[in-house]
């Protein structure tokens, strides 16, 4: 789990300075941390109580995915279900770096890239050589921003990506997995959606951390 980021200092901050942007900023971090965890916990219990995971191998299973089970369309909706939050989640995750980046330059930089062209690769360009500028380049370099990137941009500009209940016979496990896609020739695997989770949970806590030391530069003096 990552340690929290205190959105109370920053809304002081705001308050002091009459900064109703940043307030709005702020309130919109937290209300997406919580549309986050809803996507999330949705996501991976969507398939419980229908799949069983006791028995990857058994009949039941097998009968969910060659359409003959009694209980085909409620396998149908939970699938739905499942497919719906994972694209949700990570798109949430995505914006919510966005948001951050609006936070930099609004309180970091005082304004200095118009709202419309402040992307978090701007912000990066602009910032002084520290802690956020690091971190902030360490994230938008790792596999799972580049993940999480090239699926919400395939999802809204493309197509879905494939999204199937699968069996491993390796490992002996069911469950989702999300297909593999190719974006601006760099190919993603593809990924069980508890992988697919804790990948976009990582982006996620990653910003939480770049929040953390926006927090330490209001603290020392530097915005």
């Amino acid at each position: 789990m990552s340690t929290p980021w205190n959105l109370g200092e920053l809304r002081t901050h705001a308050k002091k300075n009459s900064d109703r942007t940043t307030l709005e900023l702020v309130d919109s971090v937290s209300r997406s941390d919580s549309i986050f965890q809803y996507h999330v916990f949705t996501a991976r219990d969507a398939l419980k109580g229908i799949l069983n995971y006791e028995e990857p191998q058994g009949v039941e299973n097998w009968m969910f995915i060659l359409g003959g089970s009694d209980r085909q369309e409620e396998f149908f909706y939970a699938k739905v279900v499942s497919e719906a939050n994972l694209i949700s989640c990570i798109h949430t995750a995505r914006s919510l770096l966005e948001t951050f980046a609006q936070l930099v330059n609004r309180i970091v930089l005082e304004s200095a890239i118009e709202v419309s062209k402040c992307t978090p690769k701007a912000v990066v360009a602009k910032l002084p050589n520290g802690e956020i500028k690091t971190k902030l380049q360490e994230l938008l370099a790792s596999h799972w921003f580049s993940y999480t990137s090239a699926f919400t941009n395939t999802v809204k500009h493309r197509q879905l990506i494939q999204h199937h209940v699968s069996i491993s016979f390796v490992d002996n496990i069911v469950g989702i997995k999300v297909g593999a896609f190719e974006y601006e020739g760099v190919s993603y695997p593809a990924y069980w959606a508890n992988e697919f989770l804790q990948g976009v949970i990582d982006v996620k806590n990653e910003i939480i951390d770049l929040g953390r030391a926006l927090n330490c530069t209001l603290a020392h003096g530097n915005a």
